[in-house]
């Protein structure tokens, strides 16, 4: 390559890493990793009658979820669930909307473990 080019391929290499780069830089932070929707809870109690469960977010926070007729509940191989069939103890992957008064509505359910790998997927950045 002849020394005038030089330069030329150079600044070429270093626009496109930065047009490449540049958005990544100004993305907020939960913009640049995959985010599950779902939120990781182990059940502490399960109150059928009143259709709701008390949870333990991994921050030992302890939360109310209603669970309305309408959510969804299956097992790791998507087999479907009843309320009931949940127990004290099982972690659950729960999608969830806030109501007018603050609480936890449930959308759907889903009991599983918490692997290795989908640990290091929700919590292990780097």
């Amino acid at each position: 390559m002849s020394t005038p080019r030089r330069p030329l391929v150079a600044s070429l290499t270093l626009t496109l890493l930065f047009s490449v780069m540049l958005p990544l830089c100004g993305a907020p932070a939960n913009a640049r990793y995959s985010q599950p929707r779902d939120e990781f809870f182990i059940i502490s109690s399960v109150d059928v009658t009143r259709t709701r469960l008390v949870l333990k977010r991994p921050t030992e926070v302890t939360v109310v979820m209603e669970v309305p007729a309408a959510a969804a509940i299956t097992d790791e191989n998507g087999t479907a669930l009843h309320l009931s069939n949940l127990r004290a103890g099982d972690t659950i992957y729960a999608v969830d909307n806030v109501n007018a008064k603050g609480g936890l509505v449930a959308i759907s359910i889903r009991r599983g473990a918490m692997t290795v790998a989908e640990l290091h997927r929700r919590f292990m950045r780097f």
